[in-house]
């Protein structure tokens, strides 16, 4: 418990995970603290206040980025307090002020954009865009029946960019427009 108060209250009360936000050290941190993390996931590079508060009931999947937001997994509504699994996929993205309640699922590739309130047990849909208080879908994902014409390449689906002016795919899965079937 003394080390914990040392490392949240350190160095007049900015606290020691304040100068290795951004980094794998935060990372590792939370691991030990008992989150499920993959690969090169950027936690908290603007810091946040409170980082996560039950690191333990945290999922966040591969290339997934957490900036200033809040990751809560508990829950205490009419006088009912409750601790639920908050599940972040990969490569989706918290912008800042950004708060994922317990439950919330935040799918494969989804962003909440700024101010954005991921409701208790909501699921933000994979590959869309969300934003308000609470969280409303902006951007729908591309599906096969909405979508323009796709490419089909040996390993890639690749829709093209909402303009319809772009129907490539780059060839390292970096356009977001794109995904392996």
């Amino acid at each position: 418990l003394s080390s914990l108060a040392f490392i949240r209250s350190a160095f007049y009360g900015r606290g020691v995970l304040e100068f290795i936000r951004g980094s794998a050290y935060l990372v590792w941190y939370f691991r030990i603290l008992g989150a499920q993390i993959g690969k090169d996931v950027c936690l908290y590079p603007l810091g946040a206040d409170p980082m996560m508060t039950e690191p333990d009931l945290v999922q966040i999947g591969d290339q997934a980025c957490i900036d200033d937001a809040s990751v809560i997994a508990h829950i205490n509504s009419q006088g009912q307090f409750s601790l639920n699994t908050v599940a972040v996929e990969e490569r989706a993205t918290l912008k800042r002020f950004t708060r994922v309640l317990s439950g919330g699922t935040v799918l494969k590739g989804a962003t909440l954009l700024e101010h954005t309130l991921l409701l208790a047990g909501d699921i933000a849909d994979a590959y869309s865009v969300w934003q308000g208080w609470p969280a409303e879908m902006l951007v729908a994902p591309p599906s096969p029946r909405s979508a323009p014409p796709c490419i089909q390449t040996a390993s890639l689906v690749c829709f093209s960019e909402p303009s319809g002016t772009n129907n490539t795919c780059n060839e390292d899965n970096s356009d977001r427009w794109c995904w392996k079937p």
